[in-house]
C-alpha cells in the first residue's frame, strides 16, 4: 500500500511538472494491488473514500435541504451501512453522528455538513494500523482523489464509480453471508439481501453523484425489478455482479464506437471489460479452485464460481 501511495504522489508531481511519462499503468505495484495479498485491503480503503466522498459532496448535489423521500432513502442506505460496511470505515461514526439527524422530517445542509466534517476529521485522526483500520490512510478523506483498488491514470475510468461499484458488490455479498443466521448469532438481526437491494436502489435513484450513470441504471432497471429480488442467499449479490456487467458492456461499445467524434479506443484496452476475468478467479483463490477460469464449458459464466469469486473477493 504505502508503494502504491509513493507511486500515485510521484503520478501527481509528475502531471503538475509537465511530466507525461506514465507511472501507473501497467506497473508491478499496481498489479500487485490488484491482484495480490494487498488487494482486500486496497478495496476497504476505496470502499470507505467512496462512502464519505458521496456524505461530503453528493447528498446535497443541486438541493439545499432534502424532502421527505429524500430522507426516507438516505435512511435506508445509512442503516445498510452501519450493519454491513467492513471494519474501518467508520460504521459507528455513521451511526452517532449522522443517523441522529434523520429523525427530523427534512434536513439542511449546512446541518448535515457539518456532521460530515467533524466525523471525517474523528476518522482520519484513528490509527490506520489499530485493529479496526485497513491499514491505509485516509488523508484526503471526502475529496475523493485518493484510490488505491480502484487508482488509474485516468480516474474518469475508475476512482469513484469503481469505488462505488465495490460498495454495492461489498454490501450485497456481506448480507448474504449473514441472512438467515440461526437465532442468536451475531449476525441474525442484520440486513437482509433483499434490504440491500432497495437501499442501494434508492441510494441510486436520489444520490448517485453521476447522472448519466443514475439515468442508464434507472432505465434499465426498475423499482419492481428490484423488489422482487429474493429476500435471502446470494441472488442480490449475482444481481448486481450482472447489473454492473451490463454497465461494463454499454461503456465498452461507447468507448469502442464513440458517438461524439472523440477517439476510438483501442480494442486491447482492459477498461470496462466482463468481470470476472480468468486471472480474477485464478487470484481469488488458488488456481485450482477455479481451474483458472469462471466460464462453464459452454463459454458462459458459471455462476457457482461466480459466487465463489464474489465471496473471495468482497466478502
Amino acid at each position: 500500500i504505502a508503494e502504491l501511495l509513493e507511486s500515485r504522489k510521484a503520478a501527481a508531481d509528475a502531471k503538475a511538472t509537465g511530466d507525461s511519462s506514465p507511472v501507473l499503468p501497467g506497473s508491478t505495484v499496481l498489479s500487485h494491488l490488484l491482484y495480490g495479498e494487498q488487494a482486500n485491503s486496497g478495496r476497504r480503503h476505496d470502499i470507505t473514500e467512496a462512502v464519505w466522498f458521496t456524505f461530503k459532496t453528493g447528498v446535497f448535489a443541486g438541493r439545499d435541504t432534502l424532502s421527505k423521500v429524500e430522507v426516507d432513502a438516505l435512511a435506508d442506505w445509512l442503516t445498510v451501512l452501519v450493519d454491513l460496511l467492513p471494519p474501518g470505515s467508520g460504521s459507528d461514526l455513521i451511526a452517532t453522528s449522522l443517523v441522529p439527524l434523520l429523525l427530523a422530517p427534512t434536513v439542511a445542509f449546512e446541518t448535515w455538513d457539518s456532521a460530515v466534517s467533524g466525523a471525517i476529521e474523528q476518522l482520519k485522526a484513528r490509527d490506520p494500523h489499530s485493529a479496526d483500520g485497513d491499514g491505509t490512510t485516509h488523508e484526503h478523506l471526502g475529496e475523493g482523489s485518493d484510490w488505491l483498488y480502484c487508482a488509474d491514470e485516468q480516474e474518469h475510468i475508475r476512482g469513484y464509480t469503481c469505488g462505488l461499484w465495490t460498495t454495492f458488490h461489498a454490501l450485497s455479498v456481506r448480507a448474504a453471508t449473514t441472512a438467515g443466521a440461526p437465532v442468536g448469532d451475531e449476525a441474525a438481526d442484520t440486513t437482509t439481501p433483499g434490504q440491500v437491494a432497495l437501499a442501494i436502489y434508492g441510494f441510486i435513484s436520489h444520490y448517485f453523484a453521476c447522472n448519466a450513470c443514475r439515468e442508464h441504471f434507472l432505465a434499465a432497471h426498475d423499482e419492481a425489478e428490484v423488489r422482487a429480488l429474493p429476500d435471502n442467499g446470494n441472488e442480490v449479490a449475482l444481481w448486481f455482479w450482472g447489473a454492473h456487467n451490463a454497465v461494463n458492456s454499454r461503456l465498452r461499445a461507447e468507448d469502442l464506437a464513440p458517438s461524439d467524434g472523440s477517439p476510438a479506443m483501442s480494442p486491447d484496452a482492459p477498461w470496462h471489460m466482463p468481470f470476472p476475468t480468468a486471472r480474477d478467479c485464478a487470484s481469488a483463490q488458488p488456481a485450482n479452485f477455479f481451474e483458472g477460469t469462471c466460464r462453464s464449458r459452454a463459454g458462459g459464466y458459471d455462476t457457482d464460481k461466480v459466487w465463489r469469486f464474489l465471496l473471495a473477493t468482497y466478502a
